[in-house]
């Protein structure tokens, strides 16, 4: 999806995520959990410690709390 004030930008792993972070300003990342290649709590701390200063959501479910709160 694309207009003039939004475009969404798809990546199935988190190192393309990260790719993509390096090659075009990125204002927001929405991820899940789970990912193929690492969690979603490993491709936040990766982002932040890249310097990039953009907000990142994590989304998805677990079967216990330990899981979610890290």
């Amino acid at each position: 999806y694309e207009d003039e004030q939004v475009e969404i930008v798809i990546n199935a792993t988190a190192e393309g995520a990260l790719r993509r972070l390096r090659e075009q300003p990125i204002h927001l990342v929405i991820t899940g959990l789970r990912l193929p290649d690492m969690t979603g709590i490993q491709l936040m701390d990766r982002i932040h410690d890249a310097e990039h200063r953009i907000p990142v959501l994590v989304t998805g479910c677990m079967d216990t709390l330990d899981g979610i709160i890290e």
